[in-house]
């Protein structure tokens, strides 16, 4: 056992590297540097070659795996690491209402201000009300949305074993992805993301919601009628998920529904799948998905879904999606 101040943990690696620890785990035991025996990482001759030792905890209660030199770095660089999330949403939800708190905004104020979230959110606390508002509805919304793309279309026989591609257009903080991811953590089916497009206009929130994840994410802090072609180019060696969260409903007023449409067009090649939810406007999902030609519808819906809120004066909420698919 080496020098424990010598030695750094496998987690500060990872955050080092802008990587997930838990993919980076399950790299290390997938190529025998570390096993797993009774919940515990062990150490292997493999491991110990790249550098891998023991660090006794500080308060005796046992030991974990450190590492010296820069050998697992100088892999690291190498190796093209998938897309992870950094918080659970209940965690972001939860920290947005603290700030709230403690900082006593006027949270009927900000919620006026936000115009229901149709404007650009330019302020943290402005997120923070947004978040602390529609959050737990856009949540259920989606996750109904990728329930049903998982029904129709198997997600473990589409994506296991293969790396994909996402576009989260108007991301704000990243929900859409955020809760894509949960929800594959959620039916236990193993995702390789290797590219995440974050399409946003507001600088705060871009920036905010980069953060939450980790890998290789790209962020294009402009307004639709701005994109080009190049901003959210994707390789057609990999299928891509186009996550559209309480957007489109806001097409032809505040954008170009057609213009988004031939962007998108020009720029993606191989298989793509549209998720488009929005709160009614079904209309204007339709016509956006009217403007591929040859497309493969999975799924419509327009109507209510259970609201679980106890508050007495709660409502179901309504929604709409279009999920379908274009190969290109």
């Amino acid at each position: 056992m080496k020098n424990s101040d010598s030695l750094r943990t496998t987690v500060k690696i990872a955050e080092k590297h802008n990587i997930s620890s838990r993919f980076l785990f399950g790299f290390l035991t997938e190529n025998d540097y570390l096993r797993k025996i009774d919940g515990k990482y062990t150490v292997t001759n493999k491991g110990v070659s790249l550098g891998a030792s023991y660090i006794e905890y500080k308060d005796g209660t046992g030991r974990g795996v450190g590492w010296s030199g820069n050998q697992l770095d100088e892999i690291i660089k190498k190796d093209n690491w998938p897309v992870d999330i950094k918080k659970a949403f209940s965690k972001i939800q939860k920290d947005a209402s603290q700030r709230l708190n403690s900082n006593e905004a006027d949270i009927d104020y900000l919620h006026d201000h936000t115009i229901s979230g149709r404007k650009v959110l330019e302020t943290r606390e402005e997120l923070d009300s947004y978040i602390r508002s529609y959050g737990a509805m856009h949540k259920e919304k989606m996750k109904k949305a990728y329930k049903e793309l998982n029904r129709r279309s198997d997600l473990s026989r589409l994506i296991a074993g293969r790396r994909f591609q996402v576009i989260d257009y108007a991301c704000g903080q990243g929900v859409a992805t955020i809760i894509f991811v949960e929800y594959l953590r959620d039916i236990k089916v193993t995702y390789n993301i290797c590219e995440l497009i974050l399409v946003e206009p507001s600088k705060v929130a871009l920036e905010i919601g980069a953060r939450n994840f980790t890998g290789h994410v790209k962020k294009v802090n402009k307004y639709f009628d701005d994109l080009l072609a190049q901003d959210i180019a994707t390789s057609g060696e990999h299928m891509t998920f186009h996550l559209f969260s309480n957007i489109l409903d806001m097409g032809d007023e505040y954008f170009n529904l057609r213009s988004l449409a031939k962007t998108i067009l020009n720029s993606q090649k191989g298989t793509n799948y549209f998720i488009c939810v929005s709160p009614l406007a079904k209309g204007k999902l339709d016509a956006f998905m009217s403007y591929f030609d040859g497309h493969i519808e999975v799924s419509s819906f327009l109507g209510e879904i259970p609201n679980p809120s106890t508050h007495p004066e709660s409502k179901p909420w309504q929604v709409a999606w279009n999920i379908f698919k274009v190969e290109l």
